[in-house]
């Protein structure tokens, strides 16, 4: 068994030796985005309080929108950055988030499409296999509960038929 994790464990802690080494770097480039973010929301926030209900949520759902593009920046810039670091090159914020605007609307409708088939792909294996799980088991629990509670199913027929 520890044979088998030693691998892993190693592995784990290359990646957070990786990422200790380049504290400082990775931190720039989560701050870089979370601060376009805060601000964003901030003015959400007290533009929301001046909206009423419908307004409201239409602000909110643009709001988050406009986000998804620096959402995309912030997951490529740390996958550069931790490529550089992997590569044993320095991880430079400018050469980090430097992504070209064209790559990022490629890379953004491919997590949408992702996204959507990954949630089909779920939905559709929740319904062959956790359904039918489901369905057997509240099959079973009625027939448990049937047979444990005596004649009543015999009783509810025998009233049916008589009608």
């Amino acid at each position: 068994m520890t044979d088998a994790l030693q691998p892993i464990l190693a592995l784990l802690d290359e990646g957070l030796n990786l990422y200790r080494r380049n504290f400082a770097a990775f931190v720039l480039i989560a701050a870089g985005w979370f601060v376009p973010v805060a601000i964003a929301a901030g003015l959400a926030v007290a533009a929301v309080s001046w909206l009423d209900g419908a307004w409201a949520f239409l602000l909110l759902m643009a709001v988050a929108l406009l986000l998804f593009p620096l959402l995309i920046y912030l997951v490529g810039g740390l996958s550069r950055a931790a490529a550089a670091a992997a590569d044993g090159r320095p991880v430079r914020f400018r050469e980090a988030v430097a992504i070209h605007p064209l790559r990022a609307v490629g890379m953004g409708c491919f997590t949408i499409i992702y996204a959507i088939m990954a949630q089909i792909a779920s939905s559709v294996l929740s319904m062959i296999c956790i359904c039918p799980l489901y369905l057997f088991g509240f099959a079973a629990i009625g027939a448990l509960t049937n047979l444990t509670s005596g004649s009543g199913m015999i009783e509810a027929i025998a009233m049916v038929a008589k009608r």
